[in-house]
């Protein structure tokens, strides 16, 4: 049966029991990869980090590894002494190499030596040696992070391509290519540029690209700039004239163009939710008419009324809102997005639950409508704030009496907003209501 929405990446990190610097390198691999600073690239929680270091109930070696459990997957074997001199477990790693070897590119395994007796279980697959390294154990943990990171990067990115001509390893092989975005109309731009080409050219295999360096005479620098980030990662250098260049502004929404893979994002999707389109109208829209739209850069104007057709499409979908935390500066739009997403349900009269101990612009509307006492100190005035003065609690149709709303919109504990919040609906759905907050219009 073909498994759905399985996973893009998966770690296991493999060591052997009597190794203890090998538990503590897998609790730091972890610790940096299976949190949720990657959940934007692999989606869900982030990178799912699987441990073999204790052999399986019965059995001498760990349990087996499932090949089929996501579309990349990366083994990283702990190799010391112990391991190397265990038959058992070197039978198991070899085993692995030789799974892995016929998988594909999609499958690798990546042993890491720690001292030289691990030099004798002999994959026959390139070692990263972190025996020859120097440095304290965080320095040398810092580097293997640094190393590992990139060949996760070349497996995600082969994964993705799912190139399968006889280039293939070619293709695999390429750098992973740093594009550095940066303006040279002020003292730091170009300075931080060349800082960081030349440490990523002492300090990893990954390459860069510097207009300066890297365009070729006679070529047309355009098709190269756009050619260059297709190819590779964008890092913006914001400096103080970066927004004011029109090349910076192009360089980055090329970049956004690039990576905005609308099918591939719809077929993650599949089976637990949907990718809605909708135009700059509100209207829904095909996935066809949506690549019949030319990429353009908006401007305020298309940014402020796009956004208010899409909160209203938003709130014809919905059944109730729950609204908390929110910016007040640097939004785009007419308005804060919170307050608009709030303004357009107390208008309809959708159930809305307002938590504001987290404060932000949700923190502001209870204030203004009553259910919090005032700021203490200055708070950043925003449009449109005076409209809810025309509300009160009364209008939040939220299955919650007056005195549950009040404490909804103070409390900073989100086990009680939730459990909170699930009352209401619950009162909602059965038909039951409290307090005047729930009044009918």
């Amino acid at each position: 049966m073909e498994i759905m929405n399985q996973p893009p990446f998966t770690l296991y990190v493999i060591s052997h029991p009597e190794c203890a610097a090998g538990k503590r390198i897998a609790t730091h691999l972890r610790q940096r990869f299976g949190t949720n600073r990657y959940r934007n690239i692999v989606g869900g929680a982030g990178v799912t980090v699987l441990f073999r270091n204790n052999s399986a109930p019965g059995a001498a070696t760990p349990l087996p590894i499932d090949w089929n459990d996501a579309d990349a997957i990366a083994v990283v074997v702990l190799v010391d002494r112990a391991l190397a001199d265990d038959a058992a477990w070197t039978r198991y790693v070899k085993g692995l190499a030789g799974e892995a070897e016929e998988r594909g590119l999609g499958a690798r395994v990546f042993p890491v030596t720690l001292d030289a007796g691990s030099l004798n279980i002999r994959l026959g697959v390139q070692a990263i040696r972190w025996e020859r390294w120097t440095g304290s154990d965080l320095e040398r943990e810092q580097r293997l992070f640094r190393e590992l990171t990139y060949e996760f990067s070349r497996m995600l990115r082969h994964s993705l391509e799912q190139h399968t001509d006889k280039d293939n390893l070619q293709r695999y092989r390429r750098n992973i290519q740093i594009f550095l975005s940066h303006s040279k109309h002020d003292v730091h731009g170009e300075a931080v540029a060349g800082a960081i080409r030349d440490w990523l050219h002492d300090n990893s295999a990954m390459s860069s690209f510097l207009d300066v360096h890297d365009i070729p005479a006679g070529t047309s620098f355009s098709s190269i700039i756009d050619d260059s980030i297709q190819d590779g990662a964008v890092v913006a250098i914001y400096t103080d004239s970066y927004s004011s260049r029109e090349w910076c502004r192009h360089e980055v929404m090329e970049a956004k163009r690039r990576n905005t893979d609308l099918d591939a994002r719809a077929a993650a999707l599949q089976g637990f939710a949907r990718l809605a389109l909708i135009g700059q109208d509100g209207r829904w829209m095909s996935m066809e008419d949506r690549h019949a739209v030319p990429p353009h850069e908006p401007d305020e104007h298309e940014w402020g009324s796009g956004l208010t057709a899409m909160r209203k499409t938003m709130r014809g979908e919905t059944n109730a809102r729950v609204v908390l935390g929110g910016r007040v500066e640097g939004y785009r739009g007419r308005m804060p997005g919170i307050a608009e997403e709030t303004l357009l349900s107390l208008e309809a009269g959708q159930p809305l639950f307002l938590i504001g101990g987290f404060g932000g612009c949700a923190r502001d509307i209870a204030e203004t409508i009553g259910l919090v006492n005032p700021w203490v100190g200055s708070r950043p005035a925003w449009p449109s704030r005076q409209q809810f003065t025309r509300y009160t609690g009364d209008d939040l149709r939220n299955g919650l009496s007056m005195e549950e709303n009040h404490v909804l919109a103070r409390t900073p504990h989100l086990d009680q907003a939730v459990t909170l919040v699930m009352q209401g609906l619950r009162r909602l759905r059965n038909g039951r209501t409290r307090g005047r907050s729930t009044r009918k219009g």
